[in-house]
């Protein structure tokens, strides 16, 4: 095993909310309540993200989303474990 520094958990506001934005939010951005523009469930905050975590992992894992589009990175879905496992840190 080898660590470099102290591990410090990804948050909401400097890495989920951006990865969102830029591979979810066209289908998963709120639009008036509970509807989106791209027709997904609303996932653009951190609530919605905490309620829904392993669905998410699973569909991003599986490689269902996103939809139409190139699966997210392994770098990118460990960041996502990592907020998880680090408390959802805001």
């Amino acid at each position: 095993f080898f660590s470099v520094g102290e591990f410090v958990p990804p948050t909401w506001t400097d890495d989920i909310e951006p990865l969102f934005q830029a591979e979810c939010g066209l289908c998963h951005r709120a639009e008036q309540g509970s509807v989106t523009v791209g027709g997904g469930r609303p996932l653009d905050t951190l609530v919605a993200w905490q309620a829904d975590i392993d669905l998410i992992l699973e569909v991003l894992e599986d490689g269902r989303m996103p939809l139409n589009n190139p699966s997210l990175s392994g770098d990118d879905i460990r960041t996502i474990e990592d907020w998880r496992a680090g408390g959802f840190l805001e």
